[in-house]
């Protein structure tokens, strides 16, 4: 890693660890942590509920539409949920902007990810994500196999799909 790497690794992990707390998640789940049941609105407003997915693989995927990372990975996200959908992967896109910005950002980048409106931000608080992108994936039985902080490769995002169980 180059000096300014250095820095800004170092910079973003003071930044996030010495954060206020600002009501976030007292406990990130973490891989073994069974998830909490949340509920959720489509862009239509349509309710949703986690367990509505229970027998299923879930990726969940914290990002915004103004984070250079996440806008690189998003391709990446798509092409997987695309890839896997009829492996009982559901993937789900988690936003705290409006419906509108983020309905008119998908739409402009050809990206069809199923996404939740999280814009009082409860679902970030729950799974304490205080950095995006972040992805969190849970197993059939609800628990967390693995999760993320910071964009991943399409390598990294199947070597973790793989060892959550999902034939790839």
């Amino acid at each position: 890693m180059t000096l300014l790497t250095n820095i800004v690794v170092a910079a973003s992990f003071v930044a996030v660890t010495f954060a206020p707390s600002r009501g976030l998640a007292a406990h990130k789940p973490r891989p073994g942590d069974r998830v909490a049941d949340f509920t959720f609105n489509d862009f239509s407003g349509q309710p949703h509920r986690l367990s509505d997915f229970s027998g299923q693989f879930v990726l969940l995927d914290f990002w915004a539409t103004w984070c250079p990372p996440c806008r690189e990975e998003l391709p990446r996200i798509n092409t997987l949920y695309h890839q896997l959908k009829g492996k009982d992967l559901v993937v789900l896109g988690v936003k705290d902007e409006d419906a509108g910005t983020i309905r008119g950002f998908l739409k402009k980048h050809d990206c069809e990810l199923p996404t939740l409106v999280d814009s009082k931000r409860v679902v970030h608080k729950m799974y304490g994500v205080r950095a995006i992108p972040t992805l969190v994936i849970i197993n059939r039985t609800g628990v967390v196999v693995a999760d993320f902080v910071g964009e991943r490769s399409e390598q990294e995002l199947l070597a973790a799909l793989r060892t959550a169980g999902i034939s790839i």
